[in-house]
């Protein structure tokens, strides 16, 4: 019905005069900058926010507390009904466990990109190339957050039981070569580990 209304409203300003596209251009600079204003007053209204709760945090806790102290429990009451501890926020322990991460991260990364790299510039067939580099360039283009969503919560603990069942099963076998084990396969309730 909109639409429909939209036409005959257009139709009936239709003249040989009428410069449609100077108007729709001028429409369309004028969303085109409502939207650059938008997302600017977007932009200032988070470090507004940003600066604001800094503010108001450091107010409370010393910035040499944060930056160098090395307990991280933040647990404050925030009502007079709830009962907490005073606190501890000292980032130390953020920056490691970050620096931890990212050098594990890089371990496994940069020899993994390096060699895909080297393998499909020097050594893949042209039609290999032709579908494995733009599926590693859509690969690369998604951040890691977007790779979390699709976890699973009951997934969570497949890594951790596959593990412990992979040590079980290799403990066994070493057990079963020194005669310890009668049966290197088996788990304690009689199933199998790869069945599991």
């Amino acid at each position: 019905m909109l639409a429909a209304g939209g036409s005959l409203i257009a139709y009936r300003r239709l003249t040989p005069d009428f410069r449609a596209r100077n108007r729709v251009e001028g429409w369309t600079g004028g969303l085109l900058a409502a939207c650059s204003v938008v997302a600017v007053l977007t932009t200032v209204g988070i470090l507004a926010s940003l600066v604001f709760e800094s503010w108001r945090f450091f107010q409370v806790v010393s910035p040499l507390q944060f930056l160098f102290g090395t307990d991280w429990d933040p647990q404050i009451a925030m009502r007079a009904d709830q009962f907490a501890t005073h606190g501890a926020f000292g980032a130390v322990p953020l920056f490691v466990g970050t620096f931890l991460v990212m050098l594990i991260a890089m371990a496994v990364a940069a020899p993994v990109g390096l060699f895909s790299a080297i393998y499909l510039s020097e050594y893949a067939r042209p039609a290999t190339r032709a579908w494995v580099k733009p599926l590693l360039e859509i690969l690369a283009g998604v951040p890691t957050v977007v790779y979390g969503f699709f976890r699973r919560p009951h997934r969570r603990a497949a890594v951790p039981r596959f593990l412990q069942c992979a040590g079980r099963q290799a403990g066994r076998r070493a057990a079963a070569r020194d005669r310890r084990l009668p049966d290197a396969g088996a788990e304690p309730d009689g199933r199998w580990w790869p069945g599991r």
